[in-house]
């Protein structure tokens, strides 16, 4: 079955729609990569801060994403079913919800700002972070705007704009960062602050970019036009919200989760925190391939659902199980024969190589059941499936992994390994559980069809 015609052309329905994704999820990952390497280039005080400021801007910020993502299913649902109304309708209401949440988490952003001085880190990093800190919380406005419209577009299964607006914003953000860190042809020397700088104006350029693409396109421009006209309905704020919060909620489970897990690692001291870093690193990139995949997966399963072809529906969402199982599979294979290799690559101190090609082999198993969920996620999101997903992942994440991941590390005495099975264990329970949910409801819509 998998490999009949209808399956391949599924498979090319979610390149088609998944890639560009993939390459966007990168520009995103790339902004605070960019800005780490960068200063990390004058000095390690400076590479501090922005480690410090960035793991709270994401704890934070990641919300605001999570919350958008909402809009995508049910635009998604809407344009299946050629409500274009309420396409109109959910992109005006959405724009509201998430420029006020931008506001929010900027308010947010500025209170945390006063509890890094808490935090036990040495006072010149606190120092040099905050500004940073506050810079980037700037951003957030701007931020969720591009989202609004990011996520609008990726309903109606438009997902290049987003990445052309992402590539744009980054290389700005690569040539800022060169004049306002190093102080280049007559601008500012701000170094970690110019940085802030760089990425705030990159990502407000970024909305206009995406704005200004979109506004051309035929197929968009019908509903931008409706939604100046339209009303603030409650009712679209309110779906919105029903579907968004539990995935920003999801997101917020699943870093807070990894950062739990960096905080052990660092108990245990600096060659596991190293050689964890690398491996959770090169983790996150494969990852980038699933998270693709399963948005192709919410966006087509939605399309169908809103059609009432539940078949397709439920043929989408196994072709992207497929898909992101076999990416999964060829990178845990990497990680497992080739992770020694891979670990040269970032370090040449062999106690760190070590023990992240132990983390590497674990890690192979991780990406497998860790792609698993999040393809289960996006197909459930597709179906505007969200609470029952969200209590899935708080018993994953809090229930299992950072509980096991204690108690093999520190309890059992398995060291750095101990934290990564503690984590395998509760995504292994995860993946199986959304899975089983996605067979649940989908033979439940099926068994609709005489």
């Amino acid at each position: 079955m998998i490999f009949s015609q209808d399956y391949k052309n599924h498979y090319k329905e979610n390149l088609r729609i998944g890639f560009p994704v993939i390459m966007g999820q990168v520009g995103h990952m790339m902004t605070s990569l960019v800005d780490n390497a960068m200063v990390g280039n004058i000095n390690s005080t400076l590479l501090a801060a922005s480690s410090l400021a960035n793991t709270v801007f994401i704890m934070i910020y990641i919300f605001g994403i999570g919350l958008s993502i909402g809009l995508t299913p049910a635009v998604g649902r809407a344009y299946g079913n050629e409500k274009h109304g309420q396409i109109a309708s959910y992109l005006k209401n959405g724009k509201i919800i998430y420029l006020w949440t931008g506001l929010l988490l900027t308010i947010a952003m500025w209170v945390a700002s006063y509890f890094f001085d808490k935090l036990d880190q040495p006072p010149e990093v606190v120092e040099l972070a905050i500004p940073y800190f506050l810079t980037l919380s700037i951003s957030m406005v701007p931020f969720m705007y591009y989202m609004s419209l990011k996520q609008f577009a990726e309903g109606v299964t438009l997902t290049m704009p987003a990445m052309w607006a992402g590539l744009a914003g980054n290389i700005i953000n690569i040539i800022l960062n060169y004049l306002l860190i190093y102080g280049e042809f007559g601008f500012p020397r701000w170094e970690l602050f110019g940085a802030g700088v760089a990425t705030t104006i990159a990502r407000s350029l970024m909305a206009v970019f995406l704005f200004l693409i979109l506004s051309r396109d035929k197929r968009v421009q019908k509903y931008l036009r409706a939604a100046k006209r339209l009303k603030i309905r409650r009712e679209s704020i309110v779906n919105l919200l029903k579907i968004g919060v539990p995935i920003g909620f999801q997101f917020v489970l699943e870093v807070s989760a990894f950062v739990a897990g960096t905080i052990m690692m660092g108990w245990l001291g600096v060659y596991p925190l190293a050689a964890h870093q690398i491996a959770i690193s090169l983790s996150a990139l494969a990852f980038l391939a699933a998270t693709g995949i399963a948005t192709a997966a919410t966006i087509r399963v939605s399309n169908f659902l809103g059609n009432e072809k539940y078949h397709k529906m439920r043929d989408a969402g196994n072709s992207a199980y497929v898909m992101g199982m076999a990416l999964m599979i060829f990178t845990a294979l990497c990680f497992i024969f080739l992770g020694r290799q891979i670990s040269m690559i970032f370090t040449n101190d062999e106690m760190v190589i070590a023990i992240s090609t132990q983390l590497l082999m674990i890690a192979g198993f991780f990406q497998i059941v860790d792609g698993a969920q999040a393809v289960g996620l996006g197909v459930l999101r597709g179906l505007e499936d969200v609470k029952i997903p969200t209590i899935i992942v708080v018993i994953a994440y809090w229930g299992l992994s950072i509980p096991l991941s204690y108690i093999f590390a520190f309890t059992m005495g398995m060291g750095a390994v101990g934290v990564w099975y503690g984590y395998l264990a509760g995504l292994s329970f995860s993946g199986l559980f959304l899975y089983l949910r996605f067979l649940h409801y989908s033979k439940k819509l099926t068994g609709k069809v005489v």
